[in-house]
């Protein structure tokens, strides 16, 4: 063999044992690197999980508040019908009471008066004296 080719073994062989370091060199890289990765998974799937729960959490409290709208909207129809009812049940006798006070207050003033005097219908008004 001569040199020539004995230098060339050495070097391819340099080369082949670089080229194999390189090579472990980028396995290991890549595996840390999927390490990495894996944890980044982890950790995304750990924050969603926590999102969903607080999206779920959130989904209760507005449900519940809805419930409550519908109740409270419920009560207020109830009430405003109630308030009618006995707006309705009170304002009649309320005005018959006050038409009665009314003429009797008109009647008396019309009997208190000084006697001989005449008075047609057309000089009251309301039971006030014109």
């Amino acid at each position: 063999m001569s040199t020539i080719f004995q230098v060339c073994v050495v070097i391819v062989t340099l080369a082949l044992v670089f080229v194999a370091y390189v090579a472990w060199r980028i396995h290991n890289r890549f595996e840390k690197l999927a390490h990495k990765i894996s944890l980044g998974i982890d950790e995304v799937r750990r924050t969603t999980t926590e999102a969903q729960q607080v999206i779920f959490t959130l989904q209760d409290i507005a449900h519940g508040l809805q419930r409550s709208s519908m109740q409270f909207e419920s009560i207020g129809h109830r009430a405003a019908g109630l308030a009618s009812l006995v707006l309705d049940e009170v304002e009649k006798p309320t005005r018959g009471a006050v038409a009665f006070a009314h003429s009797l207050k008109a009647g008396a003033k019309a009997l208190f008066r000084r006697p001989g005097r005449y008075y047609s219908t057309h000089q009251l008004n309301g039971g006030d004296h014109v």
